[in-house]
């Protein structure tokens, strides 16, 4: 949830692959190897998907394909579109 929170924070939808990378610099930052996600353990997506899921305070949908997009339920989504100029 808290990396959700965060993604929320940079107005970016934490979608699957987003939340993923998120989570792997939170998880450098907390063993002290720096916020470099490439030196994070790689995440099982399918079991992030999973955690998500049983999180009452989340909602999960899914998108494309194998991509979901992960929502807090108390907050609202305003987000950037990484994709306008």
């Amino acid at each position: 949830v808290a990396a959700v929170r965060s993604l929320y924070a940079d107005q970016l939808e934490p979608f699957g692959r987003i939340l993923l990378r998120r989570v792997r610099e939170r998880c450098a930052a907390a063993q002290h190897i720096g916020n470099n996600a490439d030196d994070a353990p790689l995440v099982d997506p399918k079991y992030l998907h999973k955690i998500c899921k049983s999180c009452p305070g989340l909602r999960v949908r899914p998108i494309d394909g194998n991509e979901i997009t992960v929502h807090l339920l108390d907050q609202p989504a305003v987000f950037v579109d990484v994709t306008s100029p």
